[in-house]
């Protein structure tokens, strides 16, 4: 090999692991912010009558499952559910304690919660998800662009032989 041909084949390794290392975080990111995540069996301490806790997401979609431990489905109408502003400024999901939490028992006590949400981050402009999408695509694309310029003198040397 070379001296030419190492130094081109060092530089293409180099170039490769620095795109890459930049390439996942942004495709996990991408991912984070168009699409909904799932919380299923999360357990939490419910509130006292009135009271709120604060749920894992930014935006409620769907319904909720309120379970007991021993999975029994709690009444739902023993919780109301609705996206506030939390104490850190965002936008989160309340789960408050209702009256009728207190005849079932449902009041203070550890409870498993499964429900559809959307993160923080999450962007609700369909366009906008799609356009995001494309971003790690453009930068596989570009890989593959700097490793055809990289091994051109060498490709081109090769097609002649």
């Amino acid at each position: 090999m070379s001296n030419s041909n190492f130094k081109a084949l060092l530089i293409l390794f180099i170039g490769a692991l620095i795109a890459l290392a930049f390439m996942l975080p942004i495709a996990n990111e991408v991912v984070g912010q168009s699409q909904t995540q799932n919380r299923v069996n999360d357990s939490v301490t419910t509130a006292a009558v009135n009271e709120t806790i604060e749920l894992i997401g930014r935006e409620l979609v769907g319904t909720v499952t309120v379970q007991n431990s021993s999975g029994d489905l709690t009444e739902i109408a023993n919780f109301t559910f609705a996206n506030e502003i939390c104490a850190d400024g965002l936008i989160c999901i309340k789960m408050k304690t209702t009256d009728a939490a207190v005849d079932t028992g449902d009041d203070s006590t550890l409870l498993n919660v499964t429900y559809e949400f959307k993160p923080d981050g999450y962007l609700n402009d369909s366009g906008a998800r799609s356009v995001t999408t494309l971003i790690p695509l453009f930068a596989a694309l570009a890989i593959v662009v700097f490793s055809i310029v990289m091994f051109w003198p060498n490709i081109r040397d090769f097609m002649k032989n």
